[in-house]
């Protein structure tokens, strides 16, 4: 049997392909191949097999930076890779409480399996890994946690998994499919509820929490809706901020009334914990 290689094909507006091949550089995938797909690029990048454990963390990391984009992985050079690979995958520990793993792992009490899909949410990207810690702290069981912009529903399902019950925002419909499965799938789809619209524009209630990990501008156009729809002495966690930006954050979030309780941490990102 020949050497073995995994294949990372993405593919992507052509205005983002510096961005998306800087970022396969800093993962350490230097071996690309790009050709050109109308107005789109398709990248190729090539590395070892060793790779799998980072792979998840990758693809969440692409869809913060660039957005929407078609993302696949191969084996080459091994008929049955797409098995094997598997095989070495390792959860994600998040805390006492909670671990994130793929579905083809055993569901055991703790663990939360969430499918890889096209929405943004693993477990294996810091901004996902601080709110689901940040959560393993502030919900209470009975809580009302909304979950803005909820992707593959992982903080929704993590909230319900913890007791609470989850509502989840999300404007894209396949991403809410794939949280509804990802729900059902971890047997809390009775206590949580995804909906389709823009931000805070379907929700018209308070909650006990909100999660939001999104991007900076964003999260700072919405501070003004998150505090008329958190009760007093709720919790707003915001992540999907780089640490260049959490100033900007933190000023907006003074001047609305929250209350900064600490910044979490991971590389260059950062989960802004506040209370309304």
């Amino acid at each position: 049997m020949g050497k073995r290689y995994m294949e990372i094909v993405v593919k992507v507006r052509k205005e983002d392909e510096e961005a998306l091949i800087g970022l396969l550089s800093l993962f350490g995938v230097e071996e690309l191949w790009i050709e050109m797909d109308g107005d789109e690029v398709i990248v190729r990048g090539y590395t070892e097999p060793s790779f799998t454990n980072r792979i998840y963390e990758l693809k969440d990391t692409i869809y913060a930076r660039v957005g929407d984009c078609a993302f696949d992985v191969k084996g080459v050079g091994e008929e049955d890779w797409e098995n094997s690979w598997k095989k070495d995958y390792e959860p994600v520990s998040v805390s006492d409480l909670i671990e994130i793993a793929p579905p083809w792992f055993t569901r055991k009490n703790g663990r939360i399996l969430i499918k890889p899909g096209k929405a943004f949410g693993t477990g294996y990207h810091p901004t996902t890994y601080l709110c689901l810690e940040a959560l393993s702290e502030h919900v209470s069981s009975g809580d009302y946690v909304l979950d803005v912009g909820s992707g593959s529903g992982i903080l929704s399902v993590a909230a319900a998994y913890l007791g609470a019950r989850s509502f989840g925002v999300e404007i894209d419909e396949v991403a809410i499919q794939e949280a509804v499965e990802n729900a059902r799938l971890n047997g809390v789809d009775d206590r949580c509820t995804f909906l389709r619209g823009d931000l805070l524009s379907a929700i018209s209630y308070s909650f006990d929490l909100v999660v939001a990990n999104i991007l900076a501008p964003v999260i700072t156009f919405m501070i003004p809706g998150v505090r008329r729809n958190l009760k007093t002495g709720g919790y707003f966690l915001a992540s999907g901020i780089m640490d260049l930006e959490k100033d900007s954050v933190l000023e907006e979030l003074s001047d609305n009334g929250f209350v900064i309780d600490e910044v979490l941490s991971e590389g260059e990102w950062v989960c802004i914990v506040s209370t309304a």
